[in-house]
């Protein structure tokens, strides 16, 4: 589809995104073969898994540019959100276009599968609940926009690990930036999560001028809240919970007991949430699952649960050789580096 308008409008493009570990990898591989599109993704250096930067990093395109930014991923995505209000630098009136979840198509693409399941489930006489692990606030985001759209959503359930921004806003009121930790989890290593900020322009009527006051008053002080009654209709439809990295080897580790089944460390986050709520809960409850477990050796060895087998597109990786460049967390190295990549 990309391809197909690029041709039709004669334009080229620049895709960009910043990936905690999943949405790079999907997104090469969605956009390698586009002749008019040239694709750059930041990944914080480090702060991934092997198997998750292999997938990215295996690919030897020449419109595939993997930069791994000495940072975290807060940093790159701040990189990307900066690089989008200013795009002077690409030549020939280059589109930029991300690919992360601050791009609305992206949204759009996950309300899909809250209407699905619900209708699978008996919807609308029964209303589901959806617990979602969650870093960036994307996912959660598309099934309270499925909500608004008036699917009957019982409740929507946040999980995180240990940078539990989020979980610490729904409890206390206080979206307060923490020292971003490094976790068996690293998908939802984020501190500043994008979408929140769509949550907030939706709970304040829409209102750009006093969101752009919040979310400035973030950046200078890492810290921001909500009026009371604000907070109390958003505590209507969410709810929350965190995981320590031990309550996610738990977690694995019950669930495989139980059901001879083995999950990723972000779905146990998931799994774990719901115990915590649950009794707070009547009826359905779905938990939605992320990564294939193999991509985290890491969380299984913590764990002590072993893979029957390898998928074999994951286990080619290692013979692959990888090609990316390591550059510092800087929007003016970034800019140079694509420009120079563009010319």
């Amino acid at each position: 589809m990309l391809d197909f308008i690029l041709k039709k409008k004669s334009q080229k493009a620049v895709i960009i995104g910043a990936t905690s570990g999943d949405t790079g990898s999907a997104a090469i591989n969605g956009c390698y073969q586009c002749d008019l599109a040239k694709i750059f993704i930041l990944h914080p250096k480090g702060l991934i898994s092997e198997i998750q930067r292999r997938q990215m990093t295996s690919f030897n395109s020449p419109n595939v540019y993997n930069l791994a930014l000495n940072g975290n991923y807060d940093q790159c995505q701040e990189i990307v959100k900066l690089m989008l209000n200013d795009n002077d630098f690409l030549p020939d009136q280059r589109l930029l276009l991300p690919v992360n979840s601050i791009n609305w198509l992206r949204i759009i693409g996950q309300i899909i599968y809250y209407f699905y399941l619900s209708l699978r489930m008996g919807a609308p006489s029964i209303k589901v609940k959806y617990v979602v692990p969650t870093g960036n606030f994307g996912d959660i985001f598309a099934g309270f926009i499925a909500y608004k759209m008036g699917l009957p959503i019982g409740k929507l359930i946040i999980a995180t690990n240990q940078n539990d921004i989020l979980d610490r806003f729904i409890k206390n009121n206080a979206y307060q930036r923490a020292t971003l930790q490094k976790t068996l989890s690293p998908s939802m290593d984020i501190q500043v999560s994008s979408n929140f900020e769509r949550l907030l322009f939706e709970y304040h009527g829409r209102n750009g001028q006093i969101i752009a006051d919040k979310m400035a008053q973030f950046k200078a002080t890492g810290s921001l809240s909500v009026a009371t009654n604000i907070l109390s209709q958003i505590k209507q439809i969410f709810l929350s919970a965190s995981a320590n990295d031990q309550q996610i080897i738990s977690e694995m580790q019950n669930i495989y007991q139980q059901s001879n089944y083995l999950i990723d460390p972000h779905t146990a986050t998931a799994t774990h949430a719901y115990q915590q709520v649950k009794a707070q809960l009547t009826g359905p409850t779905i938990a939605l699952a992320t990564a294939h477990p193999a991509k985290f050796p890491e969380a299984l060895a913590a764990a002590k649960l072993t893979l029957p087998a390898m998928p074999d597109k994951l286990a080619q990786l290692e013979q692959l050789p990888e090609f990316y460049d390591s550059l510092p967390a800087e929007l003016v190295a970034v800019k140079n580096y694509i420009s120079q990549k563009l010319s």
